[in-house]
This record gives C-alpha cells, sequence and structure tokens, in this order.
C-alpha cells in the first residue's frame, strides 16, 4: 500500500472520532462589549396646526347684581376658538366674580358675644 493511500485511509478512519469529540457543551459567554457610537439624528416632522388663544375679558358688575350684590367685576375666560380676537359667549369655560366689599356703617355694625358655661 503506498504512503498516500496509508494517510487518507487514516485520515477517514480517524475522522468520526474526531467529529464526535467536538460535541462537549458550549463556554460561557464572554463579557458585553463596548456601546457603539449613536445613530444620526432623524429629520424633523411637519410643523402642528396653529393653536387657539386664551381671552380673558372683565366686565364690571353694578350694585344689586345677583352675582354681587355690592357691584363687582366678572372675569370670563376662554379659547377663541373662530379667531375673531373677541371672547364669545359660546367660548367662555370660566367665569369668576370679583365682589366689592359692602359698606359698614357704623351706627349699625355690632359684635355678638356669646357666653358659654365651662
Amino acid at each position: 500500500m503506498n504512503c498516500y493511500k496509508a494517510t487518507q485511509l487514516a485520515g477517514c478512519l480517524l475522522l468520526p472520532l474526531v467529529l464526535t469529540a467536538c460535541n462537549g457543551d458550549d463556554g460561557d459567554n464572554g463579557a458585553t462589549g463596548a456601546q457603539g457610537p449613536s445613530g444620526t439624528a432623524g429629520s424633523a416632522g411637519a410643523d402642528g396646526s396653529p393653536g387657539s388663544v386664551a381671552l380673558v375679558t372683565q366686565t364690571t358688575l353694578l350694585a344689586g347684581s345677583d352675582e354681587c350684590f355690592d357691584g363687582g367685576t366678572r372675569i370670563d375666560s376662554g379659547q377663541d376658538i373662530n379667531r375673531n380676537a373677541v371672547l364669545d359667549n359660546s367660548e367662555i369655560t370660566a367665569s369668576t366674580y370679583l365682589c366689592n366689599a359692602p359698606a359698614v356703617n357704623p351706627d349699625n355694625a355690632f359684635v355678638r358675644i356669646a357666653t358659654f358655661a365651662v
């Protein structure tokens, strides 16, 4: 038998043994690598539609009004939905009343004192 054929025959016979020996368990995972560079920023999105403007109005209340007996100011607020720069009644979402302090007549003013037994 020539040398080449003998080597080839030995290789064919040993190959299954070598491949069988490669069937061991996987090793442990390696350490996590360093963080890669950040990607480029995306393009800006389209502009949104314009928002509505908030408006506030003040209305003088005369003495005798239902909300403020001695007069005062009603403060209305809301968004100008129709964009006419006027706070229409349908756009008012909140109203606050700032009433004038009642006039005090010292002739009619009195202090009530209550005494309780201890």
